[in-house]
C-alpha cells in the first residue's frame, strides 16, 4: 500500500499537486475536508479519482467515511476485481492500471498505485485514515501506526485523535489475500 499525505490544494496551486500526484502513481484522491478547488475534471484529465470523504476537523471518521475509505483502499490495494463506477479508472488486467491523461497513456503496475489523502493541513483526518488502514489492511497495532506516520508527518494526529486510535479494534468485513507492505509519502 502506498499512500500520500497533503495538506489541501488550493484552486491556483493545484496543477502542482496533480504534477506530483502522477510522479508519485496516485490513482485516487481521498477529500476529507472542505473543498478548496474545483478540479474534478483536472483530476479526471489526470487519471485520478476524486473520492468525497469529508468529516469534521479533529474528530474520528464517522463510520459511513470508514466503511467508504476502507472499501477504497481494499479496492485498490487487493481486490481481484478492480472494476470501477467512474470512467477516469480503467482497469485492463488485475496486473496493471491504464491512465489516459491528456498527452500520455501510462501504465502502472498494481504495486506502484499510490491513494492520495488530504485534508486542510494534512495533520489530522488525513493521517488518521491512514493510520486506520495500516491498522486494518496491515495489521499494525494503532500505536504503531501513529508512531510511523508522525516519523514521516511530524505533528500528525491530534489528542482526541490519538484517543480514538489506541482504542480502534479492526472491524473491517473484507477479507485480503496477502500481508500488506505500505509506504508513505509525504507532500
Amino acid at each position: 500500500m502506498r499512500f500520500l499525505v497533503m495538506d489541501a490544494p488550493r484552486q491556483s496551486n493545484l496543477h502542482l499537486y496533480i504534477n506530483e500526484c502522477i510522479k508519485q502513481g496516485v490513482t485516487d484522491l481521498a477529500r476529507v475536508c472542505e473543498p478548496t478547488y474545483s478540479g474534478e475534471i483536472d483530476l479526471a484529465n489526470a487519471g485520478i479519482n476524486l473520492h468525497e470523504l469529508a468529516y469534521p476537523d479533529g474528530t474520528s471518521p464517522p463510520k459511513e467515511v470508514l466503511e467508504q475509505w476502507l472499501d477504497l483502499v481494499h479496492q485498490r490495494f487487493f481486490s481481484k476485481n478492480k472494476a470501477s463506477e467512474t470512467s477516469a479508472l480503467d482497469i485492463t488486467t488485475s496486473h496493471v492500471y491504464l491512465s489516459e491523461s491528456r498527452n500520455n497513456t501510462s501504465i502502472t503496475p498494481l504495486a506502484d498505485r499510490t491513494i492520495a489523502v488530504h485534508c486542510v493541513a494534512g495533520l489530522g483526518r488525513a493521517p488518521v485514515l491512514v493510520a486506520i488502514a495500516l491498522v486494518e489492511f496491515a495489521g499494525m497495532d494503532p500505536v504503531d501506526a501513529v508512531t510511523f506516520i508522525r516519523r514521516h508527518r511530524r505533528g500528525a494526529i491530534n489528542e482526541k485523535q490519538l484517543n480514538y486510535l489506541e482504542k480502534y479494534k479492526k472491524n473491517w468485513k473484507g477479507t485480503t489475500d496477502s500481508d500488506a507492505q505500505c509506504s508513505c509519502v509525504i507532500q
